[in-house]
């Protein structure tokens, strides 16, 4: 086998945003969960989900399919495959609001790239007048969704939770833990450790009605807390699970030392993240890498020598790295 045809690889790179926007109609749609029970024609899923016309929706899933998404059968019906059913919204693992929120807020501000690599200035700013963070706080809905897009990691979730040994009988403290997805998956998995869902306090009211659907009310308490000046002291484990790279390096040494100074000297803090990898290497963190610098005005990707000049600037030092799915890596810290 030759090299690819350079015409036929720029012309597939050039049209990744095509499918992604397809796919984010499919999953806005509800298309997926449509399907459950079995194939429907185009029309009679055009009906469902409260589209005018057919031809449209036809042509997106009829492109869906050539991608895997769906399958389309001789009589022009369509059913789900494996990848198609992570859109439903009622299956583990359901990626459905992460499709929707890139597809919606965060394609839109993709498309002040340009802008943001000329001048500096946030892409996300550009487009919605506020960081992601100021914009969501305005929005419970939009945060609703933002933070169901983020549990939908759950597979590295279980991985953290089956590739760390947390100690015996151990309270883990969430830092930024959002709606407790991550929480919930470690507690699940260990039932002898204990949890806190470190947050600002609009946000963990989600945490506690998802520890109290999981029957762990018992098991977890919720610190309100913002970690740019405060994380409660108490924890063996803290975890910061993809925190870091919202921010710039004086404010997550701002997090870092406040974590610092809540440890007790034989307590550990995991930091999850993306690591950058050798140059002309394929790996999610590149693309999320340029994601971050486009929805957060600071964020970045790093690797290990940033992550260990960040961490000797907060007296803390890295013991182990440890490689889970998505290209994601848990650095495991203890106080230096």
């Amino acid at each position: 086998m030759g090299e690819p045809d350079p015409s036929r690889a720029t012309l597939e790179l050039m049209t990744g945003s095509w499918v992604s926007q397809a796919l984010y109609v499919a999953a806005e749609l509800g298309i997926a969960d449509l399907l459950a029970d079995g194939p429907l024609t185009a029309t009679e899923l055009a009906s469902a989900s409260d589209c005018t016309e057919s031809d449209g929706l036809y042509r997106v899933l009829r492109l869906l399919a050539s991608h895997g998404v769906f399958r389309e059968h001789d009589d022009q019906t369509f059913s789900l495959t494996p990848i198609g059913a992570r859109l439903r919204s009622d299956v583990a693992y359901s990626m459905r609001d992460l499709v929707i929120f890139y597809g919606s807020e965060g394609y839109q501000a993709w498309g002040a790239l340009l802008h943001g690599v000329r001048t500096g200035e946030s892409p996300f700013r550009t487009v919605f007048g506020n960081d992601l963070f100021g914009y969501l706080d305005s929005r419970p809905q939009r945060r609703s969704v933002f933070n169901a897009a983020m549990a939908a990691s759950a597979p590295f979730f279980d991985h953290l939770a089956a590739a760390y040994r947390f100690p015996q009988a151990a309270l883990v403290m969430d830092v930024g833990g959002g709606s407790g997805a991550m929480l919930a998956a470690i507690l699940t998995a260990h039932p002898d450790l204990r949890g806190t869902v470190v947050d600002k306090s609009e946000v963990i009211e989600e945490a506690k009605q998802r520890m109290t659907a999981l029957g762990m009310s018992d098991r977890c308490t919720f610190e309100p807390a913002d970690f740019f000046t405060h994380v409660p002291q108490g924890g063996d484990v803290y975890v910061l699970s993809r925190i870091l790279h919202d921010w710039d390096d004086d404010r997550c040494t701002d997090i870092l030392r406040n974590c610092r100074s809540a440890m007790k000297p034989d307590g550990r803090l995991l930091i999850v993240e993306r690591l950058l990898p050798a140059p002309n290497t394929a790996s999610l963190a590149c693309e999320f890498d340029v994601q971050m610098m486009v929805v957060s005005p600071g964020g970045r990707e790093r690797d290990i020598p940033s992550y260990t000049s960040l961490l000797n600037n907060s007296r803390l030092a890295l013991l182990s790295v440890i490689p889970l799915t998505f290209d994601i890596n848990v650095l495991e810290c203890k106080p230096a």
